[in-house]
C-alpha cells in the first residue's frame, strides 16, 4: 500500500539553503563536477536487452549539464534543478518566484485542433520503442477501450513571455517514440544515427532547441507537491522504478503525470484554466481527493533537461483535510500503484544523517517540486494561510 511520507519544513530549508551556497565548480561530497563545455550526448541504453535496467535517458546531472553548458550560471544548475528556462507564475496577489514571470491573468492559450505528427523518419524507432515498452510492461493495457493505454495529451509548440502558449494534440504514444527514449541506441533511427538527443535533437550552443523548433512529441507535464494545512511539512511518496519516465526509486512529489486535455475540448482561445482540468484528473488518478478537498496554486513552467526539453508545469496544493484521511483517500487512487510503501525507504526525518546530498534522496522531478514548492511558500505564505482562514 502507498504511503505518505511527512517531510517537515525545518529540515527542507535547511538541506536546500545549504545545498544553494554551494559553488557548481567546488568539491564537495555532490558538487565536484567541472563544467566541460561542449560534452556530447551518448546513449544510456543500447538493443533490445529485456533484462538490462538501464534508463531510456539521461538522468545523471554531470552528464546534461555538460551537454547544456549554456545554463552554467543559471539558477537551475546552482540548485541542481534538472530544468531550464523557468517562468514563474503570478497575480494580483500571488508573488512570483523568479524574475522571468508571467500574470496568470493574462494567460492565452491559442489551441489548435490539428494533432502533432511524429516525423517519418522515426517511424521504425517509434515502432520499436512503443512494442519495447510493452513487452516491459511499461504501458498499460486499457481495459475500457480494449487497447494499449495511448491517452490524448497537449504538446506545447511554443510560449512567450508575455503568457501565450501554444498547444496541440499528442499521443501518449509520440512521448514514447521521443522524449522518453532520447538517449536509447534503438538501432532503428535514421541514417544511422545513435541517439535521438546525440544526432536529431542536438543541444543548440549548449541550451535546449527552441520549442518551436522541436520535433518531439513535448507533452506538457503537470508536478503538484502537496502541504498540510498547517504548512508545516509536505507529503512526499517513494516512486517505483518500474514506470516508463522517472524510473527512480526515490522520494518523489506527491502527484505527477501527463496533462490530459478536457473532454470536448475546441480548437480556440482559452484561459489558465485549460491547464487545470489535467492537473485536477491528475490529482485524482493518485489521491483520489476531489477540488473542494484541497487549494491548488500554479507556481512555474520550466523545460526538462533529461527528457530533452519536455514542458512541465509546477504547482503547490495545500491539503484541507488531516493526514490521516489523505491517507485513506489514497489507498482508494486508482493510480495508487505508480508509488510503494513507505516502509522501504528510511522516514525522511532520519534523512539528515544521511551521507547523501540532497537531490540524491529524490527522483530529479520530486527534487525540483520541493524547492520551488518552498520557494513559493516563502514568497506567499501570508497570502496562503489567509485562504486558509476562510475554508
Amino acid at each position: 500500500m502507498s504511503k505518505i511520507i511527512p517531510a517537515t519544513r525545518a529540515f527542507l530549508r535547511k538541506t536546500w539553503k545549504s545545498h544553494e551556497k554551494v559553488d557548481a565548480t567546488a568539491s564537495g561530497p555532490r558538487f565536484s563536477i567541472p563544467l566541460r563545455i561542449g560534452d556530447e550526448p551518448q546513449e544510456t541504453r543500447r538493443g533490445l536487452n529485456e533484462e538490462s535496467r538501464e534508463p531510456f535517458y539521461e538522468m545523471k546531472a554531470d552528464k546534461l549539464f555538460g551537454y547544456y553548458h549554456g545554463y552554467a550560471g543559471s539558477y537551475e544548475r546552482r540548485t541542481e534543478l534538472l530544468y531550464a528556462d523557468l517562468f514563474s507564475f503570478y497575480s494580483d496577489e500571488i508573488l512570483p518566484i523568479s524574475r522571468r514571470s508571467i500574470n496568470i491573468n493574462s494567460v492565452r492559450i491559442s489551441f489548435s485542433s490539428i494533432p502533432y505528427r511524429l516525423p517519418p523518419s522515426l517511424k521504425y524507432h517509434s515502432e520499436t520503442s512503443i512494442d519495447f515498452f510493452i513487452k516491459l510492461k511499461k504501458i498499460k493495457w486499457d481495459f475500457e477501450n480494449n487497447e494499449w493505454e495511448n491517452n490524448t495529451s497537449i504538446r506545447l509548440e511554443e510560449f512567450s513571455e508575455d503568457g501565450t502558449f501554444y498547444c496541440e494534440p499528442v499521443r501518449y504514444f509520440d512521448q514514447v517514440a521521443t522524449n522518453l527514449t532520447v538517449d536509447w541506441a534503438s538501432g532503428k533511427l535514421p541514417n544511422r544515427a545513435t541517439t535521438i538527443r546525440s544526432e536529431i535533437e542536438r543541444p543548440q550552443n549548449g541550451l535546449l532547441p527552441p520549442l518551436s523548433q522541436s520535433l518531439l512529441a513535448n507533452n506538457l507535464g503537470t508536478a503538484i507537491m502537496f502541504y498540510n494545512r498547517d504548512l508545516t511539512r509536505t507529503l512526499v511518496r517513494l516512486r517505483s522504478d518500474n514506470l516508463a519516465s522517472i524510473a527512480q526509486k526515490a522520494l518523489h512529489c506527491t502527484v505527477s503525470g501527463v496533462l490530459e486535455m478536457p473532454p470536448g475540448c475546441k480548437a480556440g482561445e482559452h484561459k489558465f484554466d485549460f491547464f487545470l482540468y489535467g492537473t485536477r484528473q491528475e490529482i485524482k488518478m493518485e489521491t483520489n481527493l476531489d477540488p473542494d478537498q484541497y487549494l491548488l496554486f500554479p507556481i512555474c513552467i520550466a523545460r526538462e533537461l533529461p527528457r530533452a526539453g519536455k514542458p512541465q508545469l509546477f504547482f503547490v496544493a495545500i491539503n484541507l483535510i488531516d493526514d490521516d484521511e489523505f491517507e485513506r483517500e489514497c489507498r482508494n487512487a486508482k493510480e495508487k500503484n505508480e508509488y510503494l510503501p513507505s516502509e522501504k525507504v528510511t522516514l525522511i526525518e532520519d534523512l539528515s544523517q544521511s551521507k547523501f546530498s540532497p537531490p540524491d534522496m529524490y527522483t530529479y522531478e520530486g527534487w525540483a517540486s520541493q524547492i520551488l514548492a518552498e520557494n513559493f511558500l516563502i514568497a506567499n505564505e501570508s497570502i496562503i494561510r489567509e485562504r486558509l482562514s476562510h475554508r
